[in-house]
């Protein structure tokens, strides 16, 4: 499928509390985790929607941002014992690039 940002949203909100794989085609991205609930945010009169998608690894956060041409991810992985920071990074995969698939 061709994917823009309103074919995602669309497509993730009908899917939420579902397991999903995100890939970049070509690339070395791939993210799987279970989708939490598609938010809209208003910020100065600027919309941003915004999801969770929740790995198997405890302490692992994963956050997606809907951009107009391409899907931001957040990945924040904590420590058990201190909940310190252990890895903390952003990736962007463009829209026409992106493969989902339901596990």
């Amino acid at each position: 499928m061709d994917w823009n940002k309103s074919k995602l949203l669309d497509f993730l909100r009908h899917h939420t509390q579902e397991e999903i794989i995100l890939e970049e085609q070509g690339g070395t991205l791939r993210f799987q985790g279970k989708l939490q609930d598609v938010v809209e945010l208003n910020l100065c009169s600027n919309t941003l929607f915004e999801a969770e998608l929740v790995p198997a690894i405890m302490g692992t956060e994963i956050s997606l941002t809907f951009h107009d041409t391409f899907l931001g991810i957040n990945i924040l992985a904590r420590t058990a014992e201190t909940e310190e920071p252990l890895i903390s990074c952003s990736a962007q995969i463009p829209y026409e690039k992106l493969l989902i698939s339901l596990h």
